[in-house]
């Protein structure tokens, strides 16, 4: 290794072929897992701009970032290419997309798992806002209702964006249930992406999903998967940096701290989250043991903070195309069958 390793990341990649070629198994070890990528983190954000406040939201270059009054919803736009990156959040989550074993246990125990659990605010309190010549930042206590299967209950907390003029989003979110019942699949915050957004390439376990019953198949290294692909949709383990975009590279990078970022495909548009809580999967109609359940009057705090880059096709930071590549126009998602139960779409 050169001097100063702790400046980039360094991975050791094994890969082992069959007599056909094929691929048998893969193996990555981390030869700097005490580094913590904090000085290859810095490298991924962009050039400082001049930081704007606008009647239509916060600019800083070419990128635009829009916050609701009424809810803390967020649109970020690409302004030279009029492209939206985010299109839709903050949501507080409750679960995930139920596959065939949850709805199966939902059916036995009613009230098992929440839905809708991508959950609006419905009320905005104590937002404040303030402005320096190199950061905006606005937050505000939002109130989040469990809709009507569970009345009377709802998610709330402090909700707070800081951008910064190196076009870095900062979320962070400190969340509490209130009356809560019933089981938390997943919990932690969302946004919704455009649905020409279809590349998920990330540092982190992988490529399979991860949960705290479910990982020894997801091993460190650097992954990629289109939408549509038969493992496309769970949580990711272990996250430092990921990156959302279109076939060209236009989208969103996201920088986080071995965290959970989880990824799922409702009417055509991608869901990634961060996620706080993560529950076990289970077994045939069994829903997952004590330590892996994540019971929802049990829940105390769902807190969590991570990053958000917005990116644009052929402008995009060097540290992190040496780091995760590029977007593959020709790469094709693994969909062998013409239908999954468990796929989400």
């Amino acid at each position: 290794l050169p001097e100063n390793p702790e400046k980039d990341v360094w991975l050791l990649q094994f890969e082992y072929k069959g007599n056909t070629g094929m691929p048998v198994y893969e193996h990555t070890v981390n030869l700097l897992p005490a580094q913590g990528l904090d000085k290859v983190k810095q490298e991924i954000c962009l050039p400082e701009k001049s930081l704007q406040k606008t009647d239509s939201g916060v600019t800083v270059g070419n990128f635009e970032f829009d916050f609701s009054a009424k809810d803390f919803s967020l649109k970020l736009v690409d302004l030279a290419n009029q492209k939206e990156l985010i299109c839709g959040g903050i949501y507080a989550r409750t679960g995930r997309v139920a596959t065939i074993n949850d709805e199966a246990i939902n059916e036995k125990q009613d009230g098992y798992l929440w839905n809708p659990f991508l959950l609006s605010a419905s009320q905005l309190d104590e937002v404040v806002e303030t402005k320096t010549a190199t950061k905006y930042k606005a937050s505000g206590r939002a109130t989040f209702p469990g809709g009507d299967q569970f009345p009377g209950q709802q998610v709330s907390g402090d909700i707070a964006y800081t951008i910064s003029n190196n076009g870095t989003l900062t979320v962070r979110y400190d969340l509490n249930p209130e009356n809560a019942t019933g089981n938390f699949l997943e919990a932690g915050v969302s946004f919704v992406l455009p649905e020409n957004i279809s590349d998920f390439i990330w540092l982190g376990d992988g490529p399979y999903a991860s949960f705290p019953d479910k990982h020894s198949l997801a091993e460190l290294g650097i992954h990629y998967l289109k939408k549509g692909d038969l493992y496309f949709t769970g949580n990711r383990a272990n996250v430092e940096v990921a990156v959302l975009t279109d076939p060209e590279g236009n989208g969103i990078a996201i920088i986080g701290d071995r965290s959970n970022i989880a990824v799922e495909v409702v009417d055509g548009r991608i869901i990634v989250s961060h996620n706080a809580l993560v529950s076990g999967k289970g077994n045939k109609k069994t829903m997952p043991i004590p330590p892996y359940r994540i019971e929802a009057d049990a829940v105390k705090e769902i807190s969590g903070t991570f990053r958000i880059v917005p990116l644009q096709a052929n402008h995009w930071p060097k540290k992190l195309i040496e780091i995760l590549g590029s977007p593959d126009k020709t790469k094709k998602p693994f969909a062998p069958f013409y239908h999954s139960y468990d796929c989400s779409k």
